[in-house]
């Protein structure tokens, strides 16, 4: 006699398709996690601190490319010294 074979245990006929229904509809964790960082992503954007020091740093972005591309502008104006034409 194997142990417990005294013990049936009756499944209701609903009960699958229950059980099937929330494995459906429950996320994964890989899911579950996405949606947390998503949701926390959302708050942080829509803090008004974060978006002006945002906007201060994207104005010195602005700032530095311009510089560079006047630099570069200065570079390229600039005769070249050292080289003799053949």
């Amino acid at each position: 006699m194997l142990p417990f074979e005294w013990m049936q245990v009756q499944i209701p006929p609903h009960y699958p398709a229950i059980a099937g229904f929330f494995n459906i509809m429950m996320p994964s964790e890989r899911t579950a996690y996405i949606m947390v960082g998503a949701y926390a992503t959302q708050m942080v954007s829509e803090n008004e601190k974060v978006q002006a020091t945002g906007k201060k740093v994207i104005s010195l972005i602005e700032q530095k490319l311009d510089s560079y591309i006047e630099d570069g502008l200065k570079e390229v104006s600039k005769p070249k010294k050292g080289k003799k034409d053949e």
